[in-house]
């Protein structure tokens, strides 16, 4: 099995592991955003993996270069899981 980037594995489940800028972090006081993939099957995980990534790194961006309003609003809001938004879950 290749080492898939931005894919953990932790008691059996599958999931997505990025590490976010420095800003990003400082506003969501975390250095890495974690979410469940909520399968155990390597195939499954690598196609949910390709679905969720795209938002996760436009997340990232906008937050990074600075959208003004929306650094600050995203972070006084709970993130939702690209896993239930992308995956109708």
């Amino acid at each position: 099995m290749a080492c898939t980037p931005y894919l953990s594995r932790r008691e059996g489940r599958f999931y997505l592991q990025v590490r976010l800028s420095p800003l990003v972090a400082r506003l969501l006081g975390r250095q890495f955003y974690r979410v469940s993939l909520r399968t155990n099957d390597y195939r499954q995980a690598c196609a949910r993996l390709t679905e969720c990534i795209g938002w996760v790194h436009r997340m990232n961006d906008r937050m990074r270069l600075g959208s003004g309003n929306l650094a600050a609003t995203t972070a006084s809001r709970r993130i939702p899981s690209p896993a239930r938004t992308r995956l109708g879950r």
